[in-house]
C-alpha cells in the first residue's frame, strides 16, 4: 500500500532539506510527530527514533540521502514496514516537494488501512506547515540588513 501527496514551496531545495536534516524539530512542522532524534549525522545508515502524536515510538534507519534531492527513512515493527520517502525537484520558480508512504509486511492488512486514513489526512497539513516555514526561511535569507549596505 502506498500513499503520496506533493505541494509547490517557493524556496530552494537546499532550504528544504535543510528543515529535513533538523530531525529533533520535525514536531514543528510535522503535527503527526511528537518526538524525533537520530544518533549521528542525516546520513544514510544513522538510526533514530520517531514518536508519533498517535501511537508508539518506532525505531527509524536513514536508507536514503542525497542533499537537496531526497532521504528515506524506514520504521520496522515486527511484521511491519513502513518506508517514508521524500522528495524534492526544481521546478520553475519552485521545489516540488514529495512524501511517498508505503506500508509492507503481514500486518499491512490490518495496520496500512487505519495508518492510511491517518496520513491521508495528515500529510497535506505537513506538507502545507513545511511550506510556509521553507518560504519564511527563503524570504529572511533574500533580506538584506541595512548595515550590511
Amino acid at each position: 500500500m502506498q500513499i503520496e501527496h506533493r505541494i509547490a514551496v517557493a524556496a530552494s531545495p537546499e532550504v528544504i532539506f535543510e528543515i529535513y536534516a533538523d530531525v529533533e524539530n520535525w514536531p514543528t512542522w510535522d503535527p503527526d510527530t511528537k518526538r524525533a532524534n537520530i544518533d549521528g549525522p542525516f546520513q544514510v545508515g544513522s538510526r533514530g527514533r520517531l514518536t508519533p502524536t498517535k501511537g508508539n515510538t518506532v525505531p527509524m534507519v536513514l536508507t536514503q540521502v542525497v542533499p537537496a534531492r531526497c532521504f528515506t527513512v524506514e520504521s520496522r515493527i515486527p511484521l511491519f514496514r513502513m518506508v517514508f520517502e521524500h522528495e524534492l525537484v526544481p521546478v520553475p520558480g519552485a521545489t516540488e516537494v514529495v512524501h511517498r508512504v508505503t506500508f509492507s509486511g503481514l500486518l499491512s492488512i490490518v495496520l496500512g488501512p487505519m495508518l492510511a486514513k491517518q496520513i491521508n489526512s495528515g500529510l497535506p497539513v505537513t506538507l502545507r506547515n513545511l511550506r510556509a516555514l521553507a518560504e519564511a526561511r527563503s524570504a529572511a535569507q533574500l533580506i538584506i540588513p541595512l548595515d550590511a549596505a
